[in-house]
């Protein structure tokens, strides 16, 4: 796992990157997101490795077979196998770092992932950065969304995604966003004319959501 540390008393804010990723590929957001000294900045690697090409892999919280990363992966309806099983692994993790609260944020996979994990503890976290996501389960979600939007009625999310995605479609953002909304979850989609990508207008309103998390919700003395 790639750590930038901060002051310990500091927040935390862990990112969860991409199917064929690893935790290096969302590092540099140590850097471009930082605003002070506080920030603890978490990137774990998935512990799935899936080979990419000759000699190359990369790493993945749960199994995406061949054919639905060519056909498009929708995961709408049924939770895709493994999942579980990733949620409780990153726990695991989260569990390990010395913040009483923390911001989990995602990309693609990544954001699916930090998306499932809030909405089961939403009381551990101060924030979720949902980064070209989708829907997953819906059925599931919305129960899950219902359940923690009463423990916190407060709680924004920040989603973004590229209306030209191949990858995780468009429509599949916006159906996301209008459950979550749906069940009182405050938060808008943040569009851009791009693709799978994280482009510099995405970067500049997380940035900004970031701090007025961390601003509005505040920070606690580490855990011990």
């Amino acid at each position: 796992m790639l750590v930038k540390k901060g002051k310990p008393d500091g927040v935390g804010i862990v990112f969860l990157h991409g199917y064929g990723a690893n935790g290096a590929d969302l590092f540099s957001l140590a850097d471009e997101l930082s605003w002070s000294d506080r920030e603890n900045w978490y990137f774990p690697d998935a512990p799935i490795e899936v080979p990419l090409g000759p000699h190359f892999s990369g790493r993945a919280w749960f199994p995406i077979p061949l054919r639905e990363l060519q056909e498009g992966v929708d995961y709408s309806k049924s939770a895709p196998p493994g999942l579980e099983k990733a949620v409780n692994h990153v726990k695991k993790i989260l569990a390990s770092l010395p913040h009483p609260k923390l911001i989990l944020g995602g990309f693609s996979q990544g954001a699916m992932l930090a998306t499932e994990i809030v909405l089961s503890d939403p009381d551990r976290f101060m924030g979720l950065a949902i980064l070209s996501g989708s829907l997953v389960h819906a059925d599931a979600l919305k129960k899950a969304a219902v359940k923690a939007q009463q423990v916190d009625k407060a709680f924004t999310v920040f989603q973004s995604h590229g209306v030209m995605d191949p990858v995780l479609p468009y429509e599949g953002a916006v159906r996301l966003n209008d459950l979550l909304n749906a069940c009182g979850w405050e938060g808008s989609l943040l569009s851009f004319r791009g693709g799978h990508e994280l482009p510099g207008s995405v970067l500049r309103e997380l940035k900004s959501y970031l701090r007025h998390q961390v601003s509005s919700k505040g920070t606690q003395k580490p855990r011990p």
